[in-house]
């Protein structure tokens, strides 16, 4: 920034009149419904130029990247100033360093706060004195405007020639009533922008919503509260044909009329509940019906969700998990029996055998296991083949499961040996057990077109609560044995120590 050199003293500035006064009136009122925000800017800048008569007009406003100039008006504007950016920190520390004027700021010489290489000391003292009144050669009047909340958003600057008198108290109060106007202006035009910004991210994020919620691949539902309690307000599609129902005609119904439950809880109510209880989200697998009274398995996953007016709202995603949960069940029950005989494996008998002996010492009652090794098996496996061996395995533990109580377990051990837990069940409970699995394995049966006749050799051990699992199962075990060390074999031998 240079000094303004001058030849003569300007005159003093006319006095106010009517005609500039309503013309910068009119600027502003075009300023607050104008399409083009720069054209009437600078018809503010002309206009204060021709009421001021300054030599200089320039309009800066605060953008995201600093003080930037917008608009010049006046015989001083020739030089190129225009998008010309200063810091705002700069602006603040001049507006302090400067007069003040009411809300307005006269600043002898800004080269120190605005310039690109400010000058030293020597320099700033080398400028002419100037009388309080007048124009120096490089004094700005600064009309700042501000937010409603009190933050710098731009300035109007003014320059007149060197010695000719600053504008009068009149004029002054004039130039403050209309820059703060302006600053009114301009916030308000940043607010609609903002406002309308917000109101077009608004509608999109509400268009990708809806359309991400029609087009989910899952079932979606949104529930809210009404006079007849939980009611449906909107469903996808996927959620339309995982019920069989019409999305347009689910709306407003009550919840249990389209997501019915076959069994246990009714949705409502669950739902229901979830809001009284001030729980955030829920996770629940239920057997839903559909519309034409099918079933499936359904995992939902519901959320609060803030609705207005105070009503409370659910959202919910709906997934089919009848096949992944039926593939569940049947890798549980593989798990638990065995692939062969279809009875419990070894691990979920000894499993057994731990529960009842703790619960036959806490309930003072008594159970058995009875352990079965069939007789001479490795002759039907030599004889006949492991095929064979394996058919008359699955047919005497038919016969097993056929003859055991419903309380009772029956498992393949291991090999050509099955054992059974009994509980609760008295000595002579047992022994007639143990009656009964040796005559079922007993009956003829036909294997490849010739009659085979199994036996087996049983040895029951009592269960008490006094003796740990892995004893009552070797005790049995032992029992077992000695069946096939007498001589006189019976049908089985009892452990009862």
């Amino acid at each position: 920034m240079t000094p303004r050199r001058d030849d003569h003293v300007s005159p003093p500035p006319k006095p106010l009149a009517a005609d500039p006064v309503r013309g910068l009136r009119e600027t502003l009122a075009t300023l607050r419904t104008a399409p083009n925000a720069c054209r009437s800017l600078q018809d503010v800048c002309d206009a204060l130029s021709g009421l001021l008569g300054c030599q200089l007009v320039v309009l800066n406003l605060v953008s995201a990247d600093g003080m930037r100039i917008v608009a010049t008006s006046g015989p001083g504007a020739g030089h190129p100033r225009l998008g010309r950016l200063s810091q705002v920190d700069d602006w603040h520390r001049m507006l302090e360093a400067s007069l003040r004027t009411g809300e307005l700021r006269l600043c002898r010489d800004p080269r120190p706060f605005l310039a690109e290489n400010p000058p030293d000391d020597d320099e700033s003292q080398g400028l002419p004195p100037v009388a309080d009144q007048h124009w120096g050669p490089l004094s700005v009047l600064i009309a700042p405007m501000w937010s409603f909340e009190g933050d710098l958003v731009g300035a109007l600057t003014l320059e007149g020639a060197a010695g000719q008198l600053l504008p009068d108290e009149l004029m002054l109060t004039v130039l403050e009533m209309f820059t703060a106007q302006v600053g009114a202006v301009i916030c308000q035009q940043r607010l609609a922008e903002l406002a309308a910004a917000d109101h077009q991210a608004l509608t999109l994020s509400e268009e990708r919503y809806r359309l991400a919620f029609d087009n989910a691949p899952i079932g979606i539902a949104e529930f809210t509260t009404g006079p007849q309690g939980l009611l449906v307000g909107r469903i996808n599609r996927a959620a339309a044909r995982l019920f069989g129902v019409d999305a347009l005609e689910a709306r407003d119904r009550r919840v249990d009329e389209v997501f019915g439950v076959a069994e246990g809880e009714p949705l409502g109510r669950l739902m229901g509940s979830m809001l009284g209880e001030g729980h955030r989200s829920l996770r629940v697998e239920l057997p839903f019906l559909r519309s034409d009274g099918s079933q499936f398995w359904g995992l939902m996953k519901a959320a609060m969700l803030p609705t207005a007016a105070g009503r409370g709202g659910i959202v919910c995603q709906v997934l089919d998990i009848t096949e992944s949960r039926t593939d569940a069940m049947a890798l549980a029950e593989r798990a638990q029996h065995d692939p062969l005989t279809g009875l419990a494996n070894r691990f979920v008998v000894l499993n057994r055998l731990d529960d009842v002996v703790h619960r036959a010492g806490e309930e003072g009652t008594t159970g058995a296991l009875l352990f079965c090794d069939l007789d001479n098996f490795k002759i039907v496996n030599d004889e006949q083949g492991h095929l064979a061996g394996d058919q008359v395995l699955a047919e005497l533990a038919h016969r097993i499961g056929s003859v055991v109580r419903a309380d009772d377990t029956a498992s393949r051990f291991g090999g050509d040996e099955f054992v059974i837990v009994a509980y609760p069940a008295s000595l002579t409970a047992a022994t007639r057990l143990g009656d009964r699995v040796a005559e079922a394995l007993a009956e003829p049966m036909v294997l490849n077109e010739s009659v085979l006749q199994v036996t087996v050799s049983i040895g029951i051990a009592v269960i008490t609560g006094a003796v740990e699992p892995a004893e009552v199962l070797r005790r049995a075990d032992a029992a077992m044995y000695e069946v096939r060390s007498r001589q006189l074999r019976p049908t089985f031998v009892v452990d009862t120590a």
